[in-house]
């Protein structure tokens, strides 16, 4: 009925070019939509493969920290007293990080911390707590039982991977 009324009193080349002139502009308003949606798909594509990727190298990480954490301790490096300076400074500046809550910087000291020494239980232990905080308990178990493999007296990591099985 609108259309009626806008169109009333003008001639069919009129009105049909007023139609024509209406699908146009909602095809190109269609268009625009479309064009934003498929950006918008494209960003969230980037995104999953850059998560993918980051996947791939904590899964890889944990291969090597695993395998450095099972071989003998004789084999570990000894530390001077500037590196054992430079571990409790990162323990300490990552302990800061976790007790804020800034998980993700606490994640990369700790990193930093079993790359220097790969038999920190301590450390690995709070990998494992954030692993498990961000959702991730498959690798939270899997770090709570190389600890538990390294040293089965380790009472907090025993009960820790009890607790998890039991919510899985």
């Amino acid at each position: 009925m609108a259309m009626m009324e806008k169109n009333k009193g003008r001639g069919l080349l009129a009105v049909v070019s007023q139609v024509a002139k209406d699908e146009k502009s909602s095809d190109a308003a269609d268009s625009r939509i479309v064009s934003e949606l498929m950006r918008r798909l494209d960003e969230k594509a980037r995104e999953a493969d850059k998560l993918k990727t980051y996947a791939a190298r904590l899964e890889e990480e944990m291969k090597e920290l695993a395998q450095k954490a099972t071989e003998p301790a004789a084999s570990a490096p000894r530390m001077d007293s500037d590196q054992e300076m430079e571990l409790d400074a990162l323990r300490a500046k990552a302990g800061e990080f976790d007790r804020k809550g800034n998980l993700l910087d606490a994640f990369y000291l700790y990193r930093r911390i079993i790359r220097m020494n790969p038999n920190d239980i301590d450390a690995l232990y709070h990998v494992a707590t954030i692993y498990y905080s961000a959702g991730m308990t498959v690798k939270a178990k899997s770090v709570l039982q190389l600890i538990v493999d390294m040293d089965p007296g380790q009472q907090r990591a025993m009960e820790s991977l009890e607790e998890l099985e039991k919510d899985v």
